[in-house]
């Protein structure tokens, strides 16, 4: 009759433990050697779990060469991790690896002050009143006179969504390190100062908008039913966000105030200058007017 005995994890570990003991105390000899395979061994001080290691390690290098000797293949030994994670690449004036591109301008865009502007237009009527978001948008759209009219804010997340798209072409073409990434960064530098140029917009409108008294109007309570001002909210969440800010208002918005842009913009500014000098390393001079440094088509 046969017998069946199960064993638990840590039992495989103790019998394993204890065979490894077996081994060391058999092989150990009291002048501080070992002996393996009739090679010696050296150690000095106890044998603690660090010796133990080098002299498990050193057995293995034993068993491998023997193996390569009989023609077997033997799996090559894996580096040693580093105890300090390594840096993050970052990107400088002399340095024009395409990972460092992409975590930077990646970095920007998805900072707070931008992608609180983004998340605004994009999830607004979700947020707050459909019917205000909308309010806004018309605002900002019919101040626009010098652009045509056109809406600045939607202008802001077509252009932010471009940028998104450009920094993940370069993250897959960098990781295969083909000479064309450049193409893409120096589109990426012109649609930062497009990114640039509709903050700047966006902040002289709403300047415009506040010396009107324009937003004093989604101050007034409104009675759903008669349409009646019933009542004055000083701080309506489209406005002034809600929660602690943790959902931000229009008058929160980096645009909102002319200090805030500015620090901003120094950054952007500053990615711009980079993003062109390094792409004139790989620019593909037929791929562009030279007149008009953009992409054809």
């Amino acid at each position: 009759m046969r017998n069946i005995i199960r064993l638990t994890e840590s039992d495989f570990h103790r019998i394993i433990n204890e065979s490894v003991r077996k081994i060391i105390k058999e092989a150990m000899t009291e002048d501080g050697t070992m002996t393996y395979k009739n090679q010696v061994f050296q150690y000095k001080g106890d044998f603690d779990n660090a010796t133990r290691k080098r002299w498990m390690a050193w057995r293995k290098r034993i068993d491998d060469a023997e193996a390569r000797e009989r023609g077997e293949e033997v799996p090559e030994p894996e580096k040693p991790k580093r105890g300090k994670k390594q840096q993050k690449e970052t990107m400088s004036d002399d340095q024009a690896s395409p990972k460092a591109l992409a975590a930077n301008v990646k970095n920007l865009i998805y900072d707070k002050a931008l992608k609180t502007v983004f998340v605004f237009v994009w999830h607004g009527d979700v947020s707050f009143k459909k019917e205000q978001i909308n309010r806004i948008h018309a605002l900002y759209t019919g101040e626009n006179i010098k652009n045509g009219r056109e809406d600045p804010l939607n202008k802001f997340n077509t252009i932010y969504r471009d940028i998104e798209r450009r920094v993940n072409d370069i993250e897959n073409w960098g990781s295969k390190n083909e000479h064309a990434v450049y193409n893409k960064v120096y589109e990426l530098a012109y649609l930062l100062e497009d990114l640039n140029n509709v903050l700047v917009t966006l902040c002289k409108i709403t300047i415009n908008l506040k010396q009107k008294g324009k937003f004093e109007e989604f101050k007034k309570v409104i009675d759903p039913q008669t349409k009646q001002v019933i009542g004055i909210d000083n701080r309506p969440a489209v406005l002034y966000g809600r929660g602690g800010n943790r959902e931000y208002g229009l008058l929160g918005l980096v645009f909102a105030s002319p200090q805030n842009l500015d620090k901003l913009q120094t950054e952007i500014l500053n990615n711009i200058r980079i993003l062109k000098d390094i792409s004139k390393n790989g620019r593909d001079a037929f791929e562009y007017d030279p007149n008009d440094l953009r992409k054809k088509g």
